[in-house]
């Protein structure tokens, strides 16, 4: 069960998913070594899906994810926190596709939540660039 364990985020996880490094006690995200600034829980979402990337994470286990480690625990998630969710995954969506304008890393799943992508990749701008 140490997978399931309380300890928060202070485990020393470094989480490398492709070209995305979460690194979970520092809180620093990077997709192709550029810093992405995250809100908190933007940040939680993006643990939540890495820790299970190629897998659909639900709007309710995304939610209670940034509950947990915000100031306010909810024991059952509301409409409302789930609107909550769609609003910093759109937010989340883009600030990680910001410089290579792909959107893809991570995909609803119609009728269950999101997946983030197991290997996120971001198009290399000097691939195919004439010098």
């Amino acid at each position: 069960m140490a997978i399931g364990d309380d300890s928060g985020l202070d485990d020393g996880r470094v989480l490398v998913r492709g070209d995305l490094v979460v690194e979970v006690p520092a809180r620093c995200v990077r997709v192709a070594d550029r810093p992405v600034p995250l809100t908190r829980s933007e940040f939680e979402i993006l643990v939540a899906l890495a820790e299970r990337a190629g897998q659909p994470v639900s709007k309710d286990e995304l939610a209670v994810a940034v509950a947990v480690h915000g100031p306010h625990a909810v024991p059952t998630p509301t409409d409302s926190d789930r609107r909550s969710i769609e609003v910093h995954m759109a937010n989340l969506r883009k600030k990680l596709a910001d410089g290579s304008g792909d959107r893809t890393a991570i995909s609803t799943v119609r009728g269950l939540g999101y997946r983030l992508a197991p290997e996120v990749r971001v198009p290399s701008q000097r691939d195919g660039s004439a010098g």
